[in-house]
This record gives structure tokens, sequence and C-alpha cells, in this order.
């Protein structure tokens, strides 16, 4: 009894926050009401609809120019839908980033390389030439880490190591009333599963994607887009056969209208399909949308965003007795929005969603982890209020509170009576889901930027109380970022990141991982806008070894040099 007071406790003091949180927005409203005009325009964020759910490389509007580097700051934005944010990768080095800088003509070309103890190396090469109204990029890259960088069960049971292949192309046309845009993505992995005993086992894995859209401008400012993906993965392996591998394909169809000059409608229809093929089972599910929203239905002193989808799954297991399952989700949406004088943005939302997670996301981006074809779509409630507060355009904060009951939650469950041709047992991960669960919590944080945007500071952070009769397995209850940056006159950056993740759980024992901070201080150069050198340090603060994976031990110092060359 007491557990199931402290959970609902908990959760009715967080929605206790949230409704102080609208009742001092009604006050500061009440003060700023003679200031403000029925008639005037409330400045609200555009909204963007997200179709399909894939990385892609978008070459801006203006010519494209930069330098890469390291991602090593890279800020995290914490409250989405639930993809896999809660767990850092593994192979660090391989994720790269854009600085830009002042254009000087249509064609780069880039070269660099990041080495660094212990034992790793990636490098790139990045090629982008402009045609007029047309535009193409080429990305290739390589990061490997040895042993004693890739994790180890203990001194003298080593990993081979990761290698990390990756390729990337990307055409496009653009006019003033016409985008198109194509394409083509591949992303290898050499990697190994490690026996108790030491053996280490091959388990490689390689992610092929090409992708399309176009996007056509019509009088009257109607809008139209047309964006396909398909994806396909294949894993090898002595603990998997020729024929362990997925397909995934995407399509969607949107178009914007006006009701009137100032309310937009969008419309559009929504096509997934998923195959996936394994030793024991043969799985294929299809996922079909069809939604209509107004995002600027004027209720004075509010802006009401309404819309509705329907979505059908469709979805049969070769090892099911039930045959072909169906069913029909009427996903609501609703978003109220105020402007609060000219600095602060009250929002209350509910939404329904049906997410299917990405090939990329599950088995590319997480290491050691094992095929599953027949991982359930995720289907959501969603109830959120925010405050956001804007002051001269140099500090923006928020504070989200918010409540989430989830059906198909995805976690990470290691992997037991894997058995390998030594007779040990292997160390590995298999996605699975959750059947339900709830999670309320606080997402709060701010940016920050001072003397003329030189300095800028960044802090987020999620606090979550999730339903402890289902625990969600190597996910914290706290986790924060923390970066600042800033840049000299003379092109000299300096910056310092921290990422906080809090106790996890590794299993339904209740064995847990300690919490643990990692510091990242940063420092560049540029040289005349054709080179830039980096170096990075890592720091791991925490209570016990430094594991991402329960019984994969990661360095707890790494350093990392960055060269960066244009011609």
């Amino acid at each position: 009894m007491r557990h199931y007071d402290k959970h609902h406790y908990n959760k009715y003091l967080l929605f206790l926050i949230g409704f102080c949180i609208f009742s001092l927005a009604i006050i500061t409203y009440s003060q700023e009401t003679e200031k403000t005009n029925e008639n005037e325009t409330i400045d609200l964020p555009p909204v963007k609809i997200e179709i399909v759910d894939a990385t892609q490389l978008v070459i801006p509007k203006e010519k494209f120019d930069g330098l890469t580097r390291a991602d090593v700051d890279l800020y995290l934005t914490l409250n989405q839908k639930e993809r896999l944010w809660y767990i850092p990768s593994v192979s660090s080095p391989e994720r790269i980033q854009q600085k830009t800088v002042s254009p000087e003509n249509d064609f780069i070309f880039m070269l660099s390389a990041y080495p660094g103890l212990p034992a790793s190396l990636a490098y790139q090469m990045l090629l982008v030439k402009s045609f007029g109204n047309s535009q193409a990029l080429l990305d290739l890259g390589r990061s490997s880490l040895l042993s004693e960088r890739a994790g180890k069960l203990d001194k003298q049971k080593k990993m081979n190591g990761l290698t990390t292949d990756k390729l990337n192309g990307l055409l496009a046309f653009q006019t003033e009333k016409t985008n198109f845009r194509t394409s083509l993505n591949y992303k290898a992995k050499d990697l190994n599963y490690l026996g108790i005993s030491g053996v280490k086992y091959p388990n490689d894995r390689s992610l092929f994607s090409v992708s399309a859209g176009w996007n056509q401008k019509y009088i009257s400012d109607i809008e139209s887009s047309l964006n396909t993906e398909i994806s396909r993965i294949g894993l090898e392996g002595p603990l998997v056969s020729d024929s362990n591998s997925a397909v995934d394909i995407k399509t969607d169809f949107s178009l914007r209208t006006f009701l009137s000059p100032s309310t937009p409608i969008d419309t559009g229809l929504n096509f997934e399909h998923f195959t996936g093929n394994s030793e024991d089972e043969d799985f294929n599910e299809t996922i079909i949308k069809l939604y209509i929203r107004d995002n600027r239905i004027k209720i004075y002193p509010f802006i009401l965003g309404a819309g509705l989808e329907l979505a059908v799954d469709t979805r049969k297991s070769s090892i099911s007795s039930k045959g072909r399952e169906t069913s029909l989700y009427p996903n609501p949406y609703a978003l109220l929005t105020s402007q609060i004088g000219s600095s602060l943005i009250l929002q209350f939302g509910l939404e329904r969603y049906i997410l299917k997670q990405s090939l990329n996301d599950v088995y590319m981006e997480g290491d050691y982890t094992r095929f599953n074809p027949s991982l359930s779509s995720e289907r959501a409630w969603d109830i959120h209020a925010s405050l956001k507060y804007n002051f001269m355009k140099k500090l923006n904060a928020k504070l989200t509170v918010f409540d989430k009951d989830i059906s198909g939650l995805m976690i990470l469950r290691e992997s037991k009576g894997l058995i390998g041709t030594d007779g040990s047992e292997i160390v590995a991960w298999t996605p699975e889901t959750i059947k339900n669960t709830h999670i309320t919590g606080i997402n709060a944080g701010w940016e920050l930027l001072l003397f003329q945007d030189r300095l800028m500071q960044r802090v987020d952070y999620v606090h979550e109380i999730q339903n402890e009769d289902e625990l969600i397995l190597y996910r914290p209850k706290d986790k924060g970022i923390f970066s600042v940056e800033y840049s000299t006159p003379y092109e000299l950056n300096l910056s310092l990141s921290a990422e906080f993740y809090g106790t996890r759980y590794v299993n339904k024992a209740g064995k847990k991982l300690s919490s643990y901070m990692l510091w990242k201080p940063r420092i560049s150069k540029s040289f005349n806008k054709n080179a830039e050198a980096s170096l990075v340090f890592g720091f791991y603060v925490g209570k016990d070894d430094y594991q991402i994976w329960d019984g994969y031990k990661l360095p707890k110092t790494t350093v990392d040099l960055g060269v960066t060359a244009r011609f």
C-alpha cells in the first residue's frame, strides 16, 4: 500500500506544479490584457509533423559550407517520443557535426581525421558541389575502436574492437516553388559478441537506405510533399543465419491548404510496411495513417491546434496461432497555446500516437544488440503542460510537466541461454517491448547567449517517475545535459559539456548500474577557415566502473584529437 501511495503522491505533486504554472500564467496574462489587442497576431513557432523517422543529410537553401568536427558537445532535446535517447552510443568517434563558416565558392572538399587514446581512429571525406539550382554531396567515413576502447568483461577478456563504415550521398534540386532531393545511405559495423570465457563471436551488420522527397508550392500558398524511404538491414555471424534481415518501406503524402489566409489545414496519408526474417520467425507489419490538422484555430486569447489521425495496424507472425491481427487506432491531437506579453508562451498538449522504431535506432546506434523481427509498435497517450520564456532572444527557458501511458515501449534485456561454440554463455542484448507502462515527469532547461552571442550555455534536465511494477531496463529516472561554449575573436573555441545519467536497472531482479557523469572539455582552433584542429578530453566520474551495458567496461579517461583540412 505504501508503494501505491508514494507513486500517486509523486504523480499528483507534479500535476500540482503544472497547475501552479497555469495559475501563474493566468495571473500574468490578466496584468498584460490591457496591452494586448484581440486582432494582434500571436507569434507561434511553426508546427512540424515528422513523417519519415530517419536521419537525413539536408543541404540548406543558401550555399553549403562548413568544417566538420567530432560530435562531442551535441545538444539533445530530451522530451520527445520514446526513442532510445537514454542509451549513449559506445561508438562516439563515428558521429560528426557541421560548423558553418562564410561561403566562398560552390565547391568544397574536406578531409578530417580523429585519432584518440586509448586506441581509436576516425576519419572522413566530404565533397560538396553546386550546379546552379542543384547541389550534390558525398560523405565517406570510417571509425575504429580497438579492444581497449570498445569494452571488456575484465582485463583478460577484451573485445576484438569495433569498426564502422558509412557512406552518404545526396542530390538536391531547388527552385522558388519546387524542391526535389534524393539520398543514399550505407552504414556497416564490424563487431563481435563476447562469451563469458573470452571467446569472440562475429556479429557484423549493415544498413542500406535510399530516400526521395518532393515539395511543390502552388498558388495561394498551397503546398504538397511526397517522401519515400526504403531501408534494409542484414546481420551475419555464427549465431544467426543468412536470413536474418529486415526491410522497412515508408511513404508519406501531405497537402497544406488554407481555409483563410491565416488558417492552414494539413492533411496527409502515411504508409509503412515492415518485413523481418530470422531463423525462427517470419514477421510483417503494415501501418496506414490518415490525418488532418488545423493548427491555427483562434479562441482568444488562445490558439488551438486540433486534429485527428486514423491509424490501421495489421501484423502477422509465422509463430503465432492468431493469424493476421488488425487494430484501428483513432489518435486525437490538441495543442492549446497562449502568448502572454512579449516573452511567455503557455502550452497544453494532448496526443495519442503510434510509432515504429527505426532499424537504425535499434540495431546500428546501439552495439551488441540481437535481432528481433517482431518488435511491437509503440502506442501512447501523451499529456503535457509547458511554460516557455524568451528574453530579448538571449535567454530561452522552458519548464514542462508530462504524463505518458505507453504500450509497447522498447527495452533491451540481457539475453540468457545463448551458448557459443566453446560451450560458454554469450553476452548480448535482445530488444523487447513492455506491454503497458506509465511515466510522469518534469523536463526543464534553458539556453543563454552572452557577450554578443560568443558565449552559449545550455542546460536540459529530465526527471521521471516510472511504474516500479514494470522496470524499464537501462532507462535512468534522471538525465541531464550541460554545455557551455565560448568563441573568442581569434577563431579559438573553448567548450565544456557534461552528461549525467542516473541509476539504471539491468534486470528484473533489481540489479543496478550506478549513476555517473561524463565530462568533456574541448578546445579548437580554426586557421583562416581552411583548417581546424581540436583536442577533446573525456572524464568519467562515478562510484563504479564505467558501464553502458552491464559487463562491458569502458575506459574512464579518453583523449581525442581532431584535424580538418579544407581544399
